[in-house]
């Protein structure tokens, strides 16, 4: 069932068959987006403080750094047009103030002289 179901069990619509048939789904019971775009957030935060580069969202990267990196690519792109929540965007700020920046195009400064 898709997202429609979930609204209608969200507000109290969906009948009770249906519920009772869903509940058994692992999967159908998710958290709150709220909830789920915190964690994503917290996830970025340690990742960053692995000491990793702002994760890449193109399609030959995979795993949790595609994961976050999508997720990233929209939060900017929401940021661009306006449309990303204010606590959001403040959320961003506070956890990584350079989350808007991102990578610097070109190759890596060397690091030590040869």
């Amino acid at each position: 069932m898709g997202p429609v179901s979930r609204r209608d069990a969200a507000a109290g619509t969906l009948a009770p068959a249906y519920c009772d048939g869903l509940a058994a789904r692992l999967d159908w019971q998710r958290p709150p987006r709220a909830v789920a775009w915190q964690d994503r957030l917290a996830a970025l935060a340690r990742y960053r403080a692995a000491g990793h580069d702002w994760p890449r969202h193109k399609a030959a990267v995979t795993g949790e750094e595609h994961d976050l990196g999508v997720w990233l690519h929209s939060q900017r792109q929401k940021a661009r047009r306006g449309e990303l929540e204010p606590d959001k965007a403040r959320a961003l700020n506070e956890v990584l103030p350079d989350w808007c920046t991102g990578r610097r195009r070109g190759r890596r400064p060397r690091t030590g002289t040869v």
